[in-house]
Protein backbone atom coordinates (compact mmCIF):
# COMPACT_ATOMS: atom_id res chain seq x y z
CA UNK A 1 0.00 0.00 0.00
CA UNK A 2 1.22 3.12 -1.41
CA UNK A 3 1.35 6.45 1.71
CA UNK A 4 -1.07 9.04 0.79
CA UNK A 5 -2.15 12.58 1.64
CA UNK A 6 -4.36 13.68 4.47
CA UNK A 7 -4.94 16.94 5.41
CA UNK A 8 -6.13 17.90 8.84
CA UNK A 9 -6.13 20.77 10.99
CA UNK A 10 -2.90 21.20 12.63
CA UNK A 11 -2.30 21.00 16.35
CA UNK A 12 -1.76 24.44 18.42
CA UNK A 13 -0.26 22.71 21.29
CA UNK A 14 2.67 24.09 22.98
CA UNK A 15 5.86 24.40 20.64
CA UNK A 16 8.49 21.68 21.78
CA UNK A 17 11.68 22.82 19.72
CA UNK A 18 12.35 26.62 20.15
CA UNK A 19 15.79 28.07 20.16
CA UNK A 20 18.05 31.17 19.54
CA UNK A 21 21.55 29.80 18.64
CA UNK A 22 23.95 32.47 18.23
CA UNK A 23 26.87 31.83 15.86
CA UNK A 24 29.15 29.00 16.59
CA UNK A 25 26.64 27.21 18.97
CA UNK A 26 25.55 24.61 17.45
CA UNK A 27 28.44 23.30 16.12
CA UNK A 28 31.97 25.77 15.24
CA UNK A 29 31.10 25.64 11.64
CA UNK A 30 28.10 27.45 12.48
CA UNK A 31 28.61 31.23 11.07
CA UNK A 32 25.08 32.68 10.88
CA UNK A 33 22.62 33.15 14.11
CA UNK A 34 19.65 30.65 13.99
CA UNK A 35 16.28 31.07 15.20
CA UNK A 36 14.20 27.96 15.26
CA UNK A 37 10.53 27.31 15.97
CA UNK A 38 7.29 27.80 15.18
CA UNK A 39 6.17 31.66 14.54
CA UNK A 40 9.87 32.61 14.60
CA UNK A 41 9.22 34.13 11.28
CA UNK A 42 7.66 36.99 12.97
CA UNK A 43 11.36 38.02 13.90
CA UNK A 44 11.71 39.04 10.30
CA UNK A 45 10.50 42.28 11.93
CA UNK A 46 12.82 42.93 14.33
CA UNK A 47 15.56 41.59 12.87
CA UNK A 48 15.58 43.26 9.10
CA UNK A 49 15.64 46.89 10.77
CA UNK A 50 19.08 45.89 12.33
CA UNK A 51 21.03 45.16 9.08
CA UNK A 52 19.15 46.46 5.87
CA UNK A 53 16.46 49.37 5.00
CA UNK A 54 15.52 48.27 1.64
CA UNK A 55 14.97 44.57 0.71
CA UNK A 56 15.92 42.44 -2.43
CA UNK A 57 13.00 39.36 -1.47
CA UNK A 58 13.95 36.19 -4.18
CA UNK A 59 11.16 33.09 -3.85
CA UNK A 60 10.57 30.26 -5.63
CA UNK A 61 8.65 30.47 -8.89
CA UNK A 62 5.95 27.51 -8.26
CA UNK A 63 2.64 28.64 -7.99
CA UNK A 64 2.14 29.01 -4.60
CA UNK A 65 5.27 31.11 -3.85
CA UNK A 66 3.43 34.54 -4.29
CA UNK A 67 1.28 34.00 -1.87
CA UNK A 68 3.56 32.30 0.67
CA UNK A 69 6.22 35.54 -0.30
CA UNK A 70 3.41 37.89 0.28
CA UNK A 71 4.01 37.00 4.49
CA UNK A 72 7.33 38.04 4.10
CA UNK A 73 5.98 41.36 2.46
CA UNK A 74 3.81 41.85 5.18
CA UNK A 75 6.62 41.22 7.68
CA UNK A 76 8.66 43.98 5.93
CA UNK A 77 6.00 46.13 6.14
CA UNK A 78 5.75 46.31 9.36
CA UNK A 79 9.13 47.32 9.89
CA UNK A 80 8.96 50.28 7.61
CA UNK A 81 11.26 48.51 4.87
CA UNK A 82 10.42 48.45 1.73
CA UNK A 83 10.69 45.25 -0.16
CA UNK A 84 11.01 44.29 -4.17
CA UNK A 85 10.35 40.88 -5.22
CA UNK A 86 12.45 38.64 -7.56
CA UNK A 87 11.41 35.25 -8.66
CA UNK A 88 13.44 32.61 -10.26
CA UNK A 89 13.57 31.86 -13.71
CA UNK A 90 14.56 28.04 -13.40
CA UNK A 91 14.26 25.74 -10.56
CA UNK A 92 18.03 26.42 -9.92
CA UNK A 93 20.33 29.44 -9.72
CA UNK A 94 21.66 30.73 -12.71
CA UNK A 95 24.52 33.20 -13.94
CA UNK A 96 21.49 35.23 -16.06
CA UNK A 97 19.25 35.06 -12.47
CA UNK A 98 21.64 36.65 -10.52
CA UNK A 99 23.19 39.29 -12.96
CA UNK A 100 19.38 40.59 -13.45
CA UNK A 101 18.69 40.19 -9.46
CA UNK A 102 21.65 42.05 -8.71
CA UNK A 103 20.97 44.76 -11.59
CA UNK A 104 17.43 44.87 -10.19
CA UNK A 105 18.70 45.26 -6.47
CA UNK A 106 20.59 48.32 -7.90
CA UNK A 107 18.13 50.01 -9.35
CA UNK A 108 15.68 50.17 -6.63
CA UNK A 109 18.57 51.06 -4.35
CA UNK A 110 18.13 47.77 -2.41
CA UNK A 111 20.97 46.96 0.39
CA UNK A 112 19.77 43.40 1.45
CA UNK A 113 18.81 39.96 0.15
CA UNK A 114 15.92 38.14 2.07
CA UNK A 115 15.80 34.04 0.40
CA UNK A 116 12.46 32.92 0.93
CA UNK A 117 12.26 29.82 -0.38
CA UNK A 118 14.07 25.99 -1.12
CA UNK A 119 17.41 25.84 -1.40
CA UNK A 120 17.77 26.99 -4.73
CA UNK A 121 16.59 30.37 -3.62
CA UNK A 122 19.20 30.09 -1.06
CA UNK A 123 22.11 29.36 -3.49
CA UNK A 124 20.43 32.28 -5.68
CA UNK A 125 20.58 34.41 -2.94
CA UNK A 126 23.74 34.24 -1.60
CA UNK A 127 25.22 34.79 -4.78
CA UNK A 128 23.42 37.74 -5.56
CA UNK A 129 24.27 39.52 -1.78
CA UNK A 130 28.00 38.53 -3.10
CA UNK A 131 27.60 40.33 -6.04
CA UNK A 132 25.62 43.38 -4.82
CA UNK A 133 28.71 43.88 -2.78
CA UNK A 134 31.38 43.56 -4.73
CA UNK A 135 32.12 44.27 -8.77
CA UNK A 136 32.22 41.36 -11.64
CA UNK A 137 29.92 39.32 -13.00
CA UNK A 138 28.02 36.16 -12.96
CA UNK A 139 29.73 35.10 -15.83
CA UNK A 140 32.82 35.18 -14.07
CA UNK A 141 32.54 32.12 -12.51
CA UNK A 142 33.45 30.19 -16.10
CA UNK A 143 37.26 31.56 -15.18
CA UNK A 144 36.60 29.31 -11.56
CA UNK A 145 34.75 30.43 -8.41
CA UNK A 146 35.04 34.64 -7.82
CA UNK A 147 37.37 35.99 -5.74
CA UNK A 148 35.39 38.55 -3.28
CA UNK A 149 36.93 42.03 -2.17
CA UNK A 150 34.36 42.76 -0.03
CA UNK A 151 31.62 41.00 2.79
CA UNK A 152 28.90 40.05 0.98
CA UNK A 153 25.60 42.54 1.48
CA UNK A 154 22.97 41.77 4.33
CA UNK A 155 21.64 38.55 4.31
CA UNK A 156 18.45 36.73 6.18
CA UNK A 157 17.28 33.32 5.25
CA UNK A 158 14.39 32.13 5.91
CA UNK A 159 13.42 28.06 4.38
CA UNK A 160 10.05 27.35 2.92
CA UNK A 161 11.06 23.72 2.24
CA UNK A 162 12.49 21.20 5.01
CA UNK A 163 15.36 18.79 3.37
CA UNK A 164 18.06 20.66 1.41
CA UNK A 165 20.42 20.86 3.69
CA UNK A 166 20.94 24.38 2.73
CA UNK A 167 20.44 26.58 5.89
CA UNK A 168 23.02 27.33 7.53
CA UNK A 169 25.60 27.05 4.84
CA UNK A 170 28.36 29.17 3.14
CA UNK A 171 28.41 28.13 0.13
CA UNK A 172 26.43 28.94 -3.35
CA UNK A 173 25.86 26.28 -6.11
CA UNK A 174 24.85 28.23 -9.18
CA UNK A 175 24.19 26.49 -13.05
CA UNK A 176 26.59 27.34 -15.74
CA UNK A 177 24.24 27.01 -18.57
CA UNK A 178 26.34 26.89 -21.23
CA UNK A 179 29.45 24.06 -19.75
CA UNK A 180 26.10 22.06 -18.55
CA UNK A 181 27.37 22.11 -14.62
CA UNK A 182 26.46 23.66 -11.40
CA UNK A 183 29.88 25.49 -10.01
CA UNK A 184 30.70 26.53 -6.45
CA UNK A 185 30.63 30.40 -6.40
CA UNK A 186 32.99 32.04 -4.46
CA UNK A 187 35.55 29.77 -2.33
CA UNK A 188 34.71 33.06 0.14
CA UNK A 189 31.89 32.37 2.64
CA UNK A 190 29.28 34.51 2.45
CA UNK A 191 27.69 34.49 5.70
CA UNK A 192 23.88 35.25 6.87
CA UNK A 193 23.24 37.77 8.95
CA UNK A 194 20.68 35.60 10.41
CA UNK A 195 18.33 32.30 9.54
CA UNK A 196 14.90 32.08 10.39
CA UNK A 197 13.84 28.42 10.33
CA UNK A 198 9.89 28.86 10.95
CA UNK A 199 8.09 25.02 10.43
CA UNK A 200 5.11 26.88 9.70
CA UNK A 201 6.45 28.31 6.46
CA UNK A 202 6.46 25.06 5.47
CA UNK A 203 2.94 23.55 5.77
CA UNK A 204 2.24 24.09 2.18
CA UNK A 205 4.24 21.58 0.74
CA UNK A 206 2.85 19.20 -1.56
CA UNK A 207 3.70 15.55 -0.62
CA UNK A 208 6.22 14.41 -3.30
CA UNK A 209 8.58 17.51 -2.05
CA UNK A 210 8.12 16.72 1.49
CA UNK A 211 8.95 13.26 1.09
CA UNK A 212 12.02 13.72 -0.84
CA UNK A 213 13.34 16.34 1.92
CA UNK A 214 12.97 13.76 4.59
CA UNK A 215 14.97 11.56 2.80
CA UNK A 216 17.51 13.39 1.50
CA UNK A 217 17.97 14.90 4.88
CA UNK A 218 18.07 11.79 6.42
CA UNK A 219 20.65 10.90 3.92
CA UNK A 220 23.19 13.41 4.76
CA UNK A 221 23.28 12.86 8.27
CA UNK A 222 24.01 9.18 7.91
CA UNK A 223 26.74 10.19 5.69
CA UNK A 224 28.54 12.61 7.69
CA UNK A 225 28.29 10.59 10.55
CA UNK A 226 30.51 8.38 8.00
CA UNK A 227 32.52 10.73 7.26
CA UNK A 228 33.68 12.13 10.41
CA UNK A 229 36.66 12.61 11.76
CA UNK A 230 36.80 11.98 15.34
CA UNK A 231 34.62 15.23 16.16
CA UNK A 232 32.28 13.56 19.23
CA UNK A 233 29.91 17.03 18.57
CA UNK A 234 28.93 16.18 14.79
CA UNK A 235 28.86 12.66 15.90
CA UNK A 236 25.84 13.94 18.10
CA UNK A 237 24.04 16.25 15.49
CA UNK A 238 24.05 13.33 13.12
CA UNK A 239 22.75 11.00 15.39
CA UNK A 240 20.20 13.68 16.53
CA UNK A 241 19.29 14.41 12.87
CA UNK A 242 18.74 10.59 12.23
CA UNK A 243 16.64 10.44 15.31
CA UNK A 244 14.57 13.48 14.74
CA UNK A 245 13.60 12.54 10.94
CA UNK A 246 13.44 8.86 11.67
CA UNK A 247 10.44 10.62 14.52
CA UNK A 248 8.74 12.17 12.16
CA UNK A 249 8.43 9.16 9.76
CA UNK A 250 7.39 7.17 12.76
CA UNK A 251 3.98 7.82 12.39
CA UNK A 252 2.96 7.72 9.06
CA UNK A 253 5.52 4.27 8.11
CA UNK A 254 2.47 2.88 10.57
CA UNK A 255 -0.38 4.41 9.83
CA UNK A 256 0.06 4.98 5.88
CA UNK A 257 -1.19 8.40 6.23
CA UNK A 258 1.32 11.14 5.46
CA UNK A 259 -0.20 14.26 7.23
CA UNK A 260 0.72 17.21 5.92
CA UNK A 261 -0.75 19.64 8.38
CA UNK A 262 0.62 18.10 11.30
CA UNK A 263 3.31 20.38 13.17
CA UNK A 264 4.73 17.62 14.82
CA UNK A 265 5.67 16.40 11.98
CA UNK A 266 6.54 19.58 10.27
CA UNK A 267 8.69 20.70 13.19
CA UNK A 268 10.92 17.25 13.12
CA UNK A 269 11.59 17.65 9.21
CA UNK A 270 12.42 21.66 9.68
CA UNK A 271 14.93 20.82 12.83
CA UNK A 272 16.00 16.93 10.82
CA UNK A 273 17.21 19.27 7.84
CA UNK A 274 18.57 21.73 10.21
CA UNK A 275 21.10 19.17 12.01
CA UNK A 276 21.92 18.00 7.92
CA UNK A 277 22.87 21.02 7.64
CA UNK A 278 25.15 21.25 10.63
CA UNK A 279 26.41 17.85 9.63
CA UNK A 280 27.31 18.55 5.94
CA UNK A 281 28.88 22.23 6.74
CA UNK A 282 31.17 20.16 9.20
CA UNK A 283 32.01 17.42 7.34
CA UNK A 284 30.99 18.36 3.38
CA UNK A 285 28.47 16.61 1.41
CA UNK A 286 28.28 12.93 1.29
CA UNK A 287 27.63 10.91 -2.00
CA UNK A 288 23.90 11.61 -2.76
CA UNK A 289 24.36 14.85 -2.70
CA UNK A 290 27.49 15.11 -5.25
CA UNK A 291 25.34 12.59 -7.48
CA UNK A 292 22.45 15.56 -7.78
CA UNK A 293 25.40 17.86 -8.16
CA UNK A 294 26.25 16.22 -10.92
CA UNK A 295 23.05 15.53 -12.41
CA UNK A 296 22.43 19.12 -12.26
CA UNK A 297 22.79 21.07 -15.66
CA UNK A 298 22.42 17.66 -17.63
CA UNK A 299 18.66 17.38 -16.21
CA UNK A 300 15.95 19.56 -15.10
CA UNK A 301 14.86 16.63 -12.65
CA UNK A 302 14.55 18.39 -9.30
CA UNK A 303 18.14 18.34 -6.90
CA UNK A 304 16.18 16.88 -3.88
CA UNK A 305 14.27 14.47 -5.88
CA UNK A 306 17.78 12.82 -7.45
CA UNK A 307 19.23 12.82 -3.83
CA UNK A 308 16.37 11.27 -2.65
CA UNK A 309 16.18 8.60 -5.68
CA UNK A 310 20.15 7.39 -5.89
CA UNK A 311 19.82 7.02 -1.69
CA UNK A 312 19.80 3.49 -1.56
CA UNK A 313 22.21 2.66 -4.40
CA UNK A 314 24.64 5.37 -2.55
CA UNK A 315 24.33 3.22 0.89
CA UNK A 316 24.24 -0.04 -0.63
CA UNK A 317 27.48 0.96 -2.17
CA UNK A 318 28.65 1.63 1.78
CA UNK A 319 27.85 -1.59 2.81
CA UNK A 320 29.24 -3.73 -0.39
CA UNK A 321 32.47 -1.74 0.34
CA UNK A 322 32.65 -2.01 4.29
CA UNK A 323 31.59 -5.81 3.60
CA UNK A 324 34.44 -6.24 1.31
CA UNK A 325 36.98 -4.94 3.50
CA UNK A 326 36.00 -6.60 7.15
CA UNK A 327 38.95 -7.27 9.28
CA UNK A 328 40.15 -3.92 8.95
CA UNK A 329 39.41 -2.23 11.45
CA UNK A 330 38.60 1.63 10.42
CA UNK A 331 35.96 -0.33 8.13
CA UNK A 332 34.31 -2.50 10.61
CA UNK A 333 34.23 0.55 12.78
CA UNK A 334 32.22 2.06 10.08
CA UNK A 335 30.08 -0.94 9.52
CA UNK A 336 29.23 -0.51 12.87
CA UNK A 337 28.31 2.95 12.98
CA UNK A 338 26.33 1.85 9.73
CA UNK A 339 24.45 -1.11 11.92
CA UNK A 340 23.74 1.04 14.74
CA UNK A 341 22.07 3.70 12.13
CA UNK A 342 20.11 0.85 10.78
CA UNK A 343 19.08 0.08 14.54
CA UNK A 344 17.87 3.32 15.15
CA UNK A 345 15.69 4.03 12.25
CA UNK A 346 14.08 -0.06 12.80
CA UNK A 347 13.25 0.90 16.43
CA UNK A 348 12.20 4.53 16.15
CA UNK A 349 9.63 4.22 13.21
CA UNK A 350 9.09 0.24 13.55
CA UNK A 351 10.15 -0.68 10.18
CA UNK A 352 12.07 -3.77 9.90
CA UNK A 353 13.97 -4.74 7.05
CA UNK A 354 17.23 -6.95 7.12
CA UNK A 355 19.58 -3.88 5.43
CA UNK A 356 20.18 -0.14 5.49
CA UNK A 357 19.68 -0.04 2.14
CA UNK A 358 16.24 -1.80 1.89
CA UNK A 359 14.95 0.41 4.33
CA UNK A 360 15.65 3.02 1.81
CA UNK A 361 14.16 0.86 -0.71
CA UNK A 362 11.48 0.45 1.05
CA UNK A 363 10.39 3.36 2.75
CA UNK A 364 11.05 5.32 -0.65
CA UNK A 365 8.77 3.10 -2.48
CA UNK A 366 5.74 3.82 0.63
CA UNK A 367 6.31 7.36 0.28
CA UNK A 368 6.00 7.40 -3.57
CA UNK A 369 9.52 8.63 -4.35
CA UNK A 370 10.36 7.51 -7.93
CA UNK A 371 13.83 5.47 -7.49
CA UNK A 372 16.79 6.19 -9.81
CA UNK A 373 15.81 3.77 -12.10
CA UNK A 374 13.41 5.40 -13.03
CA UNK A 375 14.55 8.62 -13.68
CA UNK A 376 15.69 8.08 -16.98
CA UNK A 377 19.19 9.05 -18.20
CA UNK A 378 20.65 9.04 -21.08
CA UNK A 379 23.97 6.80 -20.86
CA UNK A 380 25.90 8.99 -23.02
CA UNK A 381 25.68 11.53 -20.25
CA UNK A 382 26.94 9.05 -17.45
CA UNK A 383 30.77 9.51 -18.16
CA UNK A 384 29.81 13.29 -17.69
CA UNK A 385 27.88 12.34 -14.28
CA UNK A 386 30.35 10.25 -12.56
CA UNK A 387 33.15 12.74 -13.37
CA UNK A 388 31.40 16.04 -12.16
CA UNK A 389 29.76 13.85 -9.08
CA UNK A 390 33.34 12.43 -8.13
CA UNK A 391 34.83 16.07 -8.55
CA UNK A 392 31.99 17.38 -5.86
CA UNK A 393 32.89 14.61 -3.55
CA UNK A 394 36.34 14.85 -3.35
CA UNK A 395 36.11 18.81 -2.98
CA UNK A 396 33.30 17.98 0.04
CA UNK A 397 36.11 15.58 1.71
CA UNK A 398 38.70 17.99 2.33
CA UNK A 399 36.91 18.35 5.05
CA UNK A 400 36.66 15.11 6.35
CA UNK A 401 37.38 11.32 5.03
CA UNK A 402 35.09 9.13 3.15
CA UNK A 403 35.35 5.82 1.41
CA UNK A 404 34.01 6.31 -1.60
CA UNK A 405 35.83 6.80 -4.60
CA UNK A 406 35.69 7.39 -8.35
CA UNK A 407 34.96 3.87 -9.02
CA UNK A 408 32.17 3.79 -6.30
CA UNK A 409 30.64 7.05 -7.64
CA UNK A 410 30.50 5.08 -11.53
CA UNK A 411 29.15 1.81 -9.78
CA UNK A 412 26.47 3.98 -7.91
CA UNK A 413 25.16 5.43 -11.65
CA UNK A 414 25.43 2.60 -13.50
CA UNK A 415 23.23 1.25 -11.23
CA UNK A 416 20.24 3.63 -12.13
CA UNK A 417 20.90 2.25 -15.77
CA UNK A 418 20.39 -1.59 -14.54
CA UNK A 419 17.14 -3.50 -14.49
CA UNK A 420 15.98 -4.08 -11.62
CA UNK A 421 16.17 -8.14 -10.56
CA UNK A 422 12.43 -7.61 -10.02
CA UNK A 423 11.29 -6.10 -13.04
CA UNK A 424 11.02 -7.75 -16.59
CA UNK A 425 11.78 -6.79 -19.75
CA UNK A 426 9.58 -5.38 -22.35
Amino acid sequence: MKLHCVLRRYSTATDRFLFDAAPGTLHASQHPRVLFGRKQSEQLSVVAPKVMSKALLVRDRDSGSEKRAQYAQYLLQKANIPCFMFTLQRDCATIDSINQARDHARRVGANGVIAFGGGNVMDTSRAIAALMANDGNAEDLAQGPLSLSHRAAPLIVMPTVAGCGSEVSNEALVLDESAEAKLTFTKTPIIAEVVIIDPLLTVSVPMALTSQGALTALGQCIESFLMNTGDEKVDEICLNGIRTVAEALASPLKDGKLQLNDMGFRERLSLGSLYSSLASCATGFGAAHSVGIGVGGMSDTPHLQVCAAFLPLVIHRYETILEENAGDHHFDTLKARLEAVHKILTIVTSYKTETLSQWFTQVGCLLNIPDAHQLGFDDTLLTSIVDRATDRLEDCAIRSSSVLEKQDIDSIIQGAVALPSNAKEI
